[in-house]
């Protein structure tokens, strides 16, 4: 946060790393204090599009990101589908007043319809 309230900061906007419904307590408290630091750069809240709960590539993600392997896996066995458990997130970061996400790992042949359907 003071890397972005810097006066010689040079940015019209942040980009946040990945974040899921999962981390809703870290995400609530930066919502909070930017807002009550009155920041007032565009932030821009990322979402990652987990596709299956397959261990071996979650344990590859997770050397880049952060993955809530546990959480993930335990919503795929409960029937939920990929779009379902990005829909979560995406309605999170919505209900703590985020406007701008970006969604990355859509598959790229059907990446259109499968943001629409995130995003209903």
């Amino acid at each position: 946060m003071n890397f972005l309230l810097e006066k010689d900061a040079a940015t019209d906007f942040f980009l946040t790393q990945v974040v899921s419904h999962h981390d809703r307590a870290a995400v609530e408290q930066f919502v909070a204090t930017a807002q009550q630091r009155q920041l007032s750069l565009t932030g821009v809240f990322g979402e990652f599009f987990y596709r299956s709960a397959s261990i071996d590539t979650l344990e590859f993600l997770a050397r880049f990101l952060p993955v809530p392997a546990a959480h993930l896996t335990a919503e795929f066995e409960a029937g939920l589908t990929a779009v379902q458990i990005c829909v979560r997130s995406v309605a999170m970061l919505r209900q703590l007043g985020v406007k701008n996400i970006y969604v990355s790992n859509l598959p790229v042949s059907t990446a259109a319809p499968t943001l629409k359907a995130i995003l209903f």
